[in-house]
């Protein structure tokens, strides 16, 4: 940052917040541009989506002969009402935009009001700290795509379908390989100390019990980095979309209770629509408060503690309680989650680059589990992904994946430089909306505010090399055999594999099956409008590798 933008209309601003400061990641033009963008389209979401939804659909209508567009407008089909409906719907979709932006607004320290020079006359006007109109029509489909997505990760219907069923399989991996136990006590018999001590604190704590740290690439909207820290793991979610980020940050923090925002997630798609009912279906959200679910979870481990407190103080009933426990801990999850007080897991989330914020020498060997789900096909370099699984992950460690081979870098480019900014860069799956208009002044490229943006070099033995993780040239696609191969290759033992093709866990095909590749289950949906006449489905691969 020059001297010229130091002494600008955000010079006090940076006085006052820490973020516009040298180090500060609004102090990074790309980091700086990516945020403005997800902000802007979210306070954008409710004019641009009324206007390409029902807007321009009301012009195509009177663009028909009278007598057409009034048919259409009478009962039994009444398009005009459908379309009055449909922009109630998106007002309520907007409602949800609208307290994403404004908690975001807050967390960075910025204005809802528009610089311009005449409204800091005293100051020197620069454009490139504000974020009005920075959003682009992909920028504004990245918001609509988001709130969708609220649909598949914070709704009863559409955790329960989409969800659901990979947090089964996650959770059976993790008891699996991962398991979460009560910590032996030196002082006291260790056979009976798995599930009793007479020296633990009626409050059960994290101290007592053995909780593997997870990373979670890709973490979206937090639901599966929720569900796992609530079964007791200490999970960090990895996000590099700023739209997902301030949507997640929203949802897991600032939601008052469950049911909180109504939404209709499909109300902006006319094709493939079975009634109108189906199209307006309204969904609440979140479906569960998460901090109310952690607060309950947590009286309830306190309770069952006390309870096993008390038991202690009958020998003959306590050494039935210790049989039964150690019994119980060969079983499931959900059966071991009954039985002993686990504490809920600590939560955290990182902003960035995948490759870039955990390849380096200061998150080595830090994690115990990655967990990917849908995420190793946003890579366009997977041999970069597994090179960082394999430096943050421990000894023995053990990486689970579960999802498609949806390659994001497919129609990527010959190998030049590369200028969008990375954080910009969304790995998310699904029916996304079309691309739309924005109320930007700005009719040029998005880096309009003068900023120059730095290009890859032409490799990594130039002295002037500075990695950009997932920006960097080049690209290529693996099938999953071949996926499976490199894994093994690169330091991997692969523990097991199949290919889910039901929506649920129950049925799968495993690879040494003679059926592999010839069974066509339903998949699982991404987003997916389960009425739609158009049903896209994913049969995800499934495997387990262990770090060597």
């Amino acid at each position: 940052m020059n001297e010229d933008e130091a002494g600008g209309s955000a010079g006090s601003a940076a006085d006052r917040n820490p973020l516009f400061e040298d180090g500060g990641p609004l102090a990074d033009p790309l980091e700086r541009r990516a945020i403005f963008a997800a902000l802007d389209s979210f306070r954008q979401y409710r004019k641009t989506t009324h206007y390409n939804t029902t807007h321009r659909r009301r012009q195509n209508l009177y663009a028909l002969p009278s007598t057409q567009w009034q048919m259409l407008a009478a009962p039994p089909i009444s398009l005009l009402d459908t379309l009055s409906a449909v922009d109630d719907a998106i007002d309520c979709n907007a409602d949800l935009a609208d307290a994403i932006y404004e908690v975001g607004l807050a967390s960075f320290g910025l204005s809802d009001d528009e610089e311009t020079p005449s409204s800091t006359p005293t100051k020197q006007h620069n454009p490139g700290w504000n974020w009005h109109g920075k959003a682009k029509p992909n920028d504004i489909s990245k918001a609509q795509s988001t709130i969708r997505q609220f649909y598949r990760d914070w709704t009863a219907q559409g955790f329960a379908l989409e969800v659901q069923p990979l947090l089964n399989t996650i959770l059976a991996d993790l008891e699996m390989y991962l398991p979460i136990r009560p910590k032996p006590r030196p002082d006291v018999d260790t056979t009976a100390t798995e599930s009793h001590d007479h020296n633990r604190n009626h409050n059960s704590n994290s101290d007592d019990f053995s909780s593997p740290s997870l990373l979670l690439p890709g973490a979206g909207l937090g639901r599966i980095l929720f569900e796992l820290c609530l079964h007791g793991y200490s999970a960090t979610g990895n996000e590099i979309s700023y739209h997902q980020l301030l949507a997640s940050n929203f949802i897991l923090n600032c939601t008052r209770h469950a049911d909180q925002f109504a939404i209709y997630p499909f109300a902006h798609s006319f094709t493939n629509v079975v009634s109108r009912d189906h199209q307006l279906k309204r969904f609440t959200v979140p479906d569960v408060h998460p901090a109310t679910a952690m607060a309950e979870r947590a009286r309830a481990q306190s309770a069952r503690a006390e309870h096993s407190a008390r038991d202690e103080q009958s020998p003959t009933k306590s050494q039935t309680v210790i049989g039964e426990r150690q019994q119980s801990l060969s079983q499931s999850q959900s059966q071991t989650d009954t039985e002993v007080p686990i504490p809920v897991g600590e939560m955290n989330m990182t902003a960035g680059d995948f490759v870039l914020s955990y390849s380096g020498p200061d998150t080595a060997n830090t994690f115990d589990g990655v967990v990917s789900v849908f995420f190793i096909d946003t890579a366009p370099n997977l041999i970069r992904y597994i090179e960082t699984v394999k430096n943050f992950l421990k000894q023995g460690g053990y990486w689970i994946n579960i999802g498609p081979l949806l390659w994001h870098f497919d129609d990527r480019g010959p190998a030049t430089s590369q200028s969008k900014s990375t954080s910009s860069i969304s790995g998310r799956k699904g029916a996304g909306d079309a691309t739309t208009s924005n109320d930007s002044d700005d009719d040029d490229d998005d880096d309009d505010d003068g900023e120059e943006i730095p290009t890859p070099s032409d490799g990594k033995d130039s002295k002037d090399y500075q990695d950009k993780g997932i920006a960097e040239p080049g690209s290529f696609e693996l099938s999953v055999d071949e996926v499976l191969h490199l894994v093994s290759t690169l330091g991997f033992e692969m523990q097991r594999h199949e290919i889910i093709t039901t929506s649920t866990t129950s049925t799968s095909t495993s690879t040494s099956s003679p059926a592999y590749g010839h069974s066509h289950g339903s998949g699982l949906g991404y987003m997916q409008d389960p009425e739609s006449l158009l049903q896209n489905r994913y049969r995800c691969s499934h495997w387990v590798a262990r770090k060597l």
